[in-house]
C-alpha cells in the first residue's frame, strides 16, 4: 500500500466517526433533555405557544430530519445559537479554543521533552537509583488527578508568595502594556510584537497549568520511552555495535529512533487527556477557555453550545490522530506495508 492510499483510506475512516460522534451526541440531547423546555425557562407556556415555537424550529419534524437538517447548517458553517450568550456557537468556540490550544500546545512540548528525557534516563541507569526515582515521577504523574494536582500546586505556589497563578495575564500588566491578539495565542502575539513584559506575565501564569496538564502525559510518555528502548537495547544489532566499540552517543541515538513509534503514538492519543484535563485545569486556574465555556453551557442547559463543543473537540482529537497516523508512517514504513 501506498503513502497515499493510506492517507486516503484514513481520512475515510475518519469521516464515518465524525458522522458517528454527531449522531450520537444529536439523539442523546434530544432524548434526554426537551430544547423548547429550556429555551422558554421555567414559565408557564400554553401548548399552543409549545407548538408554535416546535414549528418554528423544526422541533415537531422527526429526529433523522432534525439531524439531516442540522448536519447540512454544520456544513454551512451555521453551529446554532447558543441559549446563553445569543451569539453564534462556533464564534464562541473559536474565541475560546485559541486560549486551550495554547495551553495544550506547551503541556505538550513540556511533557514530550520531560517524558523522553526521563525514559532515557532510565535506561541509561537501568535498575539504579536514577531509574527507580524517575519511575516514581513518571507512577506519579500518571497516579494524580489534574484537579487535586493543580489545588496542590496553587496551594504550594500561594504558600511560597507567587502570585500569577489564575488568569493568563496580570490585568495591570496588560493595562500597561497592552497588545493587539492576533492568533488569540498570547504567547505567540506578545513575543512577535515585541512586548517582553506582557510575554513575561503571560509566561507566568502559564507554568502552573502546564504543568499541571502535562503531569499525566509526561508519565505515560517515560514509561513507554522506558520499556521500548529496553526491547530495543538487547537487539543483536545493538549488541554487535557496542562490541565494535560505537560510542554510546551514536548507540543511544539508534535505540531511541526505533523505540519512538509507540511514544507518538502515545503522545498522540494523550490529545484526548489534554482536551478533557484542560476543562478542569481551566476552571481551577480561572482560565478563558473551551474548559470554562463548557462549564457555562452545561450549567446553563445550553445545548446548542453543548453539542457543538462536543463535536468540536471530537473532530480535533480525529484529526491529531490521522496527523499521528502519518507521521508513524513516515518514521516506520513497515506500518502502511503492514495495512
Amino acid at each position: 500500500m501506498r503513502l497515499r492510499d493510506y492517507i486516503i483510506r484514513r481520512l475515510i475512516f475518519s469521516v464515518f466517526v465524525v458522522l458517528g460522534v454527531t449522531f450520537i451526541t444529536f439523539m442523546l440531547i434530544f432524548v434526554l433533555t426537551d430544547p423548547v423546555t429550556i429555551f422558554l425557562g421555567h414559565g408557564h407556556y400554553s401548548p399552543e405557544d409549545i407548538a408554535r415555537l416546535k414549528e418554528k424550529y423544526g422541533l415537531d419534524q422527526p429526529l433523522y430530519v432534525q439531524y439531516y437538517k442540522y448536519m447540512l447548517n454544520l456544513l454551512k458553517g451555521d453551529w446554532g445559537i447558543s441559549l446563553r450568550t445569543y451569539t453564534p456557537v462556533l464564534n464562541d468556540i473559536l474565541t475560546n479554543f485559541m486560549s486551550t490550544f495554547e495551553l495544550i500546545l506547551f503541556s505538550a512540548v513540556i511533557s514530550f521533552v520531560l517524558g523522553v528525557y526521563l525514559g532515557k534516563i532510565s535506561v541509561k541507569y537501568v535498575n539504579k537509583i536514577p531509574d527507580h526515582l524517575t519511575r516514581v515521577v513518571a507512577i506519579s504523574g500518571v497516579s494524580f488527578p489534574s484537579f487535586w494536582l493543580g489545588l496542590v500546586f496553587m496551594s504550594a505556589a500561594v504558600a511560597f508568595g507567587f502570585t500569577s497563578v489564575t488568569g493568563r495575564i496580570d490585568p495591570i500588566i496588560k493595562d500597561a502594556y497592552p497588545f493587539k491578539e492576533i492568533t488569540g495565542m498570547y504567547l505567540i502575539d506578545t513575543l512577535i510584537q515585541g512586548d517582553i513584559p506582557a510575554f513575561m506575565s503571560v509566561l507566568e501564569h502559564m507554568i502552573l497549568p502546564a504543568l499541571t496538564l502535562a503531569a499525566y502525559p509526561m508519565g505515560s510518555i517515560a514509561r513507554m520511552v522506558r520499556a521500548s528502548m529496553l526491547e530495543v537495547v538487547d537487539e543483536y544489532y545493538i549488541l554487535a555495535a557496542r562490541a565494535n566499540g560505537l560510542p554510546d552517543e551514536i548507540i543511544d541515538k539508534y535505540v531511541l529512533k526505533n523505540a519512538i513509534g509507540p511514544t507518538i503514538t502515545i503522545a498522540g492519543l494523550n490529545f484526548a487527556y489534554y482536551i478533557v484535563g484542560a476543562f478542569y485545569v481551566e476552571y481551577i486556574f480561572s482560565r478563558q477557555g473551551l474548559g470554562s465555556l463548557a462549564g457555562y453551557a452545561l450549567f446553563a442547559f445550553d445545548y446548542p453550545t453543548i453539542m457543538g463543543i462536543t463535536i468540536f473537540v471530537a473532530v480535533f482529537y480525529i484529526v491529531v490522530n490521522l496527523i499521528v497516523d502519518i507521521l508513524q508512517a513516515f518514521i516506520d514504513p513497515r506500518i502502511i506495508r503492514s495495512e
